[in-house]
């Protein structure tokens, strides 16, 4: 039987699980990478979404705080200047797309990334990782 899960759950933490690591990011990096070079798009894709999420805690964090969504985080690393404009859009379709396939719906076309694309903000991803080390 399906037990639903309060929403108050889904909130970002108060005080209960703690950030992912760099190290947990780079292996949600890595299974991305796996399932896109084996042809497996869409889920490629939420692992991508995934470890977006972890980079952009990582990352940006600091400038919005840990309630901050990664909507948010992204548009202060862009204001910053840390991603060009085009970086920007394709993480935020990437994004989109992961919001929509975690909830049991295909990307709107907007937000559907072509395996090209998937492969860019996957190198993106590690790039920005890279001034942490």
């Amino acid at each position: 039987m399906f037990q639903a899960i309060p929403a108050r759950t889904l909130d970002a933490p108060e005080s209960g699980p703690s950030l992912l690591d760099e190290e947990r990011v780079r292996d949600q990096l890595s299974a991305a990478e796996e399932l896109h070079y084996l042809g497996h798009g869409e889920p490629a894709l939420v692992a991508a979404g995934a470890a977006l999420a972890g980079v952009l805690r990582l990352r940006a964090g600091h400038l919005g705080g840990d309630s901050a969504s990664g909507g948010a985080l992204l548009e202060a690393l862009h204001a910053n200047g840390a991603l060009s404009a085009q970086k920007h859009e394709v993480l935020c379709r990437l994004l989109r797309a992961h919001h929509w396939l975690t909830r049991g719906y295909a990307p709107d076309r907007d937000a559907a990334l072509v395996p090209s694309e998937t492969g860019a903000v996957l190198a993106t991803m590690v790039h920005m990782l890279e001034p942490l080390d």
